[in-house]
């Protein structure tokens, strides 16, 4: 009888997967291979007053704490919240990324990332490491604008925009990447207040609240695949 390996990051996940600053701005990214060149991806709302191409310096934190200066690109498409790095080689070993039919509906998967990063962190004796989440693959749909977007079923935070959605097809070995948290969905909740007027009189106010619908909003790998082939013909 075969048994499915518990889905489980695995030390080479956590080793490509770090803290990133720019200015004012503090999420996740990893670290992936494209023919043989290595990548550094997270979400292009961290690098808020950026355009594709230009040369920028941030930090990334995790069992190596780096200061970078690199190009920063990002889709043709400015709607796709998917940033790319070209780096150094700075892992030895990292997590295959797969086009988004490699995977099924339903399936477990995993996200890595710092949220409130001064509190929440794994420590070890060989580093500092992200804090690890479960989430199931809820659908694979397409915007108003005709994206592509892998919903998930799972509850995010600030930090862990542009982490690594990480998940196997039985064996833990042969994890690999399928997108790229961009942040979750707003659901508008109506609430009504009384506010106390003049006479004693009382008038009932409607308001709205943003609350976390618990619907994660990321994007596929191919848009990661489209922007570095672009990055290796030019």
């Amino acid at each position: 009888m075969y048994i499915r390996e518990p889905l489980i990051p695995t030390l080479k996940s956590f080793k490509t997967t770090f803290k990133i600053t720019y200015k004012n701005s503090t999420g996740t990214a990893f670290v992936t291979n494209w023919n043989n060149k290595q990548y550094l991806i997270t979400a292009k709302h961290i690098f808020f007053d950026c355009n594709s191409g230009m040369n920028v310096s941030f930090n990334i934190f995790n069992d190596q704490n780096l200061d970078i200066q690199s190009l920063v690109f990002f889709h043709d498409n400015s709607l796709i919240d998917i940033a790319v790095i070209p780096i150094e080689k700075i892992c030895d070993e990292v997590h295959e990324i797969k086009t988004s039919n490699a995977f099924p509906i339903g399936q477990e998967c995993i996200f890595m990332g710092f949220p409130l990063y001064e509190f929440l962190k794994t420590e070890s004796d060989i580093g500092t490491f992200a804090i690890v989440k479960k989430a199931i693959v809820s659908g694979r749909i397409k915007n108003d604008e005709n994206d592509y977007i892998i919903v998930l079923d799972g509850h995010n935070n600030p930090g862990f925009s542009g982490a690594p959605i990480i998940t196997h097809n039985g064996e833990i070995k042969n994890a690999f990447i399928i997108g790229v948290i961009s942040g979750y969905y707003f659901q508008p909740d109506k609430n009504k207040i009384w506010i106390e007027e003049e006479n004693n009189k009382k008038k009932e106010v409607e308001f709205i609240v943003n609350s976390n619908s618990g619907i994660i909003i990321s994007y596929p790998n191919e848009y990661i695949i489209q922007i570095i082939e672009k990055l290796q013909k030019n």
